[in-house]
């Protein structure tokens, strides 16, 4: 147990755990964004469009890594509008 322990004082592990990045934080963030684009697209009301707006924005300043979640937000759009539409 305390051998354990003793490897959280180490200054290379201590170093790498201050450089992690969050991408599963980015990852949860990005699935509640789609989430609510597709109860916006399916409800039609502001209710989900203005926390997917909130978390779209939140997946970009988590880490700008994720620009391409932008890309499958616009792809799912305009493939709901041209197949079916918004109510």
């Amino acid at each position: 147990m305390v051998g354990g322990l003793c490897v959280l004082a180490l200054p290379g592990f201590n170093y790498q755990a201050a450089n992690a990045r969050p991408y599963a934080l980015g990852m949860c963030v990005f699935a509640a964004a789609l989430l609510f684009l597709v109860r916006w697209f399916d409800f039609g009301r502001w209710r989900d469009g203005l926390p997917f707006a909130a978390s779209a924005a939140l997946v970009l300043y988590i880490h700008l890594l994720f620009w391409p979640s932008c890309l499958v937000f616009v792809l799912y759009a305009a493939e709901r509008v041209a197949r079916a539409g918004p109510p």
